[in-house]
């Protein structure tokens, strides 16, 4: 299972689920579509932390395995406020959840998240702040609670590993019920996907398109989308970069490298074997090719979660779309004036880049980050637009 968090990594999209086949891509969009995946919440635009108390009855913050393998388990309050010194609105926001999070957790005790000597639970959430948090804006502060998350170990002198994720059953109840009378606090929002004529000609459209960018790439039903980027690799290859396909060891060994982020061929030995094109290997602007090769599987999957978005009752934002996405179009203005106006050279390419990315999907702007679902053991996530949007807010930083 995939887990989201400081300690535990990024949540994927689906596409980052690389062994999935052309055959699993079209079972997520129709059972999306039809209703048949029921547990979907909102991805909320937060900051994410994982929390729990320790045997002593503390709340402790948990970003990382240090935190996780500590004596006390994690951040108390006064670490919190120390991690993020010289960074006031993140350390408010963090000690405003952190109030919020200890009046939930004493309606539960310390045994419920620490069943046994060698297992203990962390409760995964999103704090939120009135305003913006990052780049979304919400009404009002909240910490919403994703789901559970089961840590063991073999003895006490072992280290914790997670080994599970509750998103229902009596303990995600328990904590809903904790929730009650706190202001601020509850279980991160289930959204319904409206199931329409409308979600059922949707459905017939992305299935037949994913179906036809896979075909276009040579590849089958059962081909997985390592294999549709590997295709497409070969296929810029053959026509842009001849000097990689002289070695057929050197071309696998990139295509790991630069799209799986496997290393295990070292760039001393690439440089041996392409010893004739050493200066194209080094100056080879490898981000760019990874993008040319994704950018049809990147633009349908940003299409299909605005698509999915649109047809999602129940996203906090709900009532106040106009608003939200007035803002953001205004600080997109705004970002886009500055870099243009100050920015480098290397920042105008990204701008340009990302400027382009979101024309693909129509200049759309969403509300809402997106949606996170489970397929058979995988948790994921679809968010549309949001990934370019957050590319060009993201440089207001570097100027």
């Amino acid at each position: 299972a995939i887990f989201e968090g400081g300690a535990s990594g990024h949540m994927k999209h689906i596409y980052d689920y690389t062994e999935l086949t052309l055959n699993d891509i079209k079972d997520i969009i129709t059972n999306l579509l039809s209703g048949k995946i029921e547990d979907v919440t909102e991805k909320l635009d937060g900051m994410n932390i994982q929390c729990s108390l320790n045997n002593n009855g503390q709340v402790v913050f948990v970003r990382n395995k240090g935190d996780l393998n500590s004596d006390i388990g994690g951040m108390l309050q006064d670490d919190v406020a120390a991690k993020w010194a010289g960074r006031e609105n993140v350390a408010r926001i963090y000690l405003s959840a952190y109030d919020t999070i200890t009046k939930v957790f004493k309606n539960i005790g310390k045994e419920f998240f620490n069943p046994d000597k060698n297992t203990k639970i962390l409760a995964n959430c999103e704090c939120i702040t009135a305003g913006k948090t990052n780049i979304l804006m919400y009404a009002s502060a909240q910490v919403d609670f994703h789901n559970l998350w089961v840590y063991t170990r073999e003895d006490e002198n072992s280290p914790w590993q997670k080994s599970d994720v509750i998103t229902s059953g009596e303990k995600i109840k328990a904590l809903d019920k904790a929730c009650e009378n706190i202001d601020g606090a509850q279980l991160t929002p289930r959204v319904i996907i409206r199931v329409t004529e409308k979600s059922e000609s949707m459905c017939d459209t992305y299935t037949t398109q994913i179906d036809a960018i896979f075909k276009e790439a040579g590849c089958s039903d059962t081909s997985t989308i390592d294999d549709y980027k590997r295709a497409r690799f070969n296929e810029i290859c053959n026509k842009k970069y001849k000097w990689i396909t002289q070695s057929k060891e050197g071309q696998d060994a990139l295509f790991a490298r630069w799209f799986n982020d496997d290393k295990s061929t070292k760039l001393t030995v690439l440089k041996k074997i392409y010893k004739d094109n050493v200066d194209d290997l080094t100056n080879a602007d490898y981000k760019a090719i990874v993008a040319e090769c994704m950018k049809p599987i990147d633009t349908f999957f940003g299409r299909f979660g605005n698509s999915i978005i649109s047809l999602c009752d129940g996203m906090v934002n709900a009532g106040s779309e106009s608003a939200v996405i007035r803002a953001l179009s205004n600080d997109l203005k705004e970002v886009v004036d500055k870099v243009k106006e100050v920015g480098s050279a290397e920042m105008n390419t990204k701008l340009t880049n990302q400027l382009n990315r979101l024309a693909e999907l129509g200049n759309e702007i969403n509300a809402s980050e997106g949606i996170v679902f489970k397929y058979g053991d995988r948790l994921m996530k679809s968010t549309g637009s949001f990934a370019a949007v957050n590319q060009i807010l993201g440089m207001r930083f570097q100027m």
